[in-house]
Order: C-alpha cells, then structure tokens, then sequence
C-alpha cells in the first residue's frame, strides 16, 4: 500500500486490509511448514519400516483447530425437527 491511499483510508478499511494482510502472510507461513513437513517425510521413509505420512512426522497447531472444527455436528432437517420439537 502506498503512502497516498494509506492516508485516505479510513480506521475501520485499514482494519480490513491489515485482517486480510495477515491472512495470507499466516498461509504463507504454513504453506512454507507444509512443504518442509513434507520434505522430512521423504527422506525419513527410507528408513521406516512402515508407510509413513506427513501428519506422521510432526501435527501443525492450525490442523488441529480444522479438526475440531470437523468434529463439530453438522445440522440436518432431522436434528432441526428435534430441536424444534423439544423448545416447542
């Protein structure tokens, strides 16, 4: 962002921008760890008795969050009927 537009925006598009700004540096970031991950697993299946997979290797923080996020029940017609029957 140059200096001009930085004064025209207002807090609140700044906000905004710098959310998205950091967004993408953090998927950097873990696209950078992914690669590396990936790299140990090869040069350390050689050496394995078994197939070895990259979660194998070592578990990143950020897929933990995606995996209890999985884990969360996900509504159907069914579940909303049950609620709907039970708060009337």
């Amino acid at each position: 962002m140059n200096l001009d537009d930085f004064r025209r925006c207002t807090p609140a598009e700044f906000s905004v921008i710098y959310r998205f700004w950091l967004q993408h540096n953090e998927r950097n970031v873990q696209n950078d760890w992914e690669q590396t991950r990936f790299l140990a697993c090869c040069m350390l299946q050689p050496y394995s008795k078994k197939k070895l997979s990259p979660t194998d290797v070592c578990r990143f923080s950020w897929e933990r969050k995606r995996e209890q996020e999985a884990k969360k029940e996900v509504s159907t017609k069914e579940r909303f009927e049950e609620i709907a029957k039970k708060w009337g």
